[in-house]
């Protein structure tokens, strides 16, 4: 995770800005979540690039999020970690109330429609929230401990099989 500078972040958003104006988006736009997820179609997206591969796998591309998580497969994910690393944990640091609420509404809401369930990773991280340009709260998590002791691809290739 890369932490900028306010004044390296004001220059980056400011070309960001610059270069939708220039490709003709309305990044001051208004609307809301709602109303921009409205104007989403498959139209819409014919200019795409991507277009094709889009339609191609139309069938994983839900029109609506699945209301629970999927049935398990057997496939379980691990993280490769440094030899010697044990558990990647900090602790949470103290919030606003006003992200706390976000947060708990967030998972609560998530857990009631099945989303989401209680971890079992020895390993843990704060979460905390960043202020959306069009309102609202984006729910972050840093994982900065424990990206450092995770093993790069080409560690694990090597670690895995030493004779590859």
């Amino acid at each position: 995770m890369c932490f900028l500078s306010d004044v390296e972040r004001m220059k980056c958003e400011a070309e960001e800005l610059k270069q939708l104006v220039a490709e003709g988006v309305d990044a001051l736009s208004t609307k809301s979540k709602k109303e921009r997820f409205d104007e989403q179609s498959w139209d819409s997206l014919k200019s795409s690039p991507f277009y094709e591969v889009l339609r191609e796998y139309r069938d994983v591309l839900p029109d609506d999020i699945p209301a629970e998580l999927p049935q398990d497969k057997g496939v379980q994910h691990e993280i490769d970690l440094v030899p010697g690393t044990k558990y990647c944990v900090t602790r949470q640091w103290p919030l606003p109330r006003e992200q706390v609420k976000a947060i708990d509404d967030f998972f609560e809401s998530r857990r009631k429609a099945g989303q989401v369930r209680e971890s079992k990773s020895p390993h843990s991280a704060p979460t905390f929230c960043v202020k959306k340009a069009q309102g609202g709260w984006r729910i972050v998590h840093a994982y900065n401990k424990l990206n450092d002791a995770t093993c790069s691809g080409s560690e694990r290739r090597i670690l895995s099989d030493p004779h590859a």
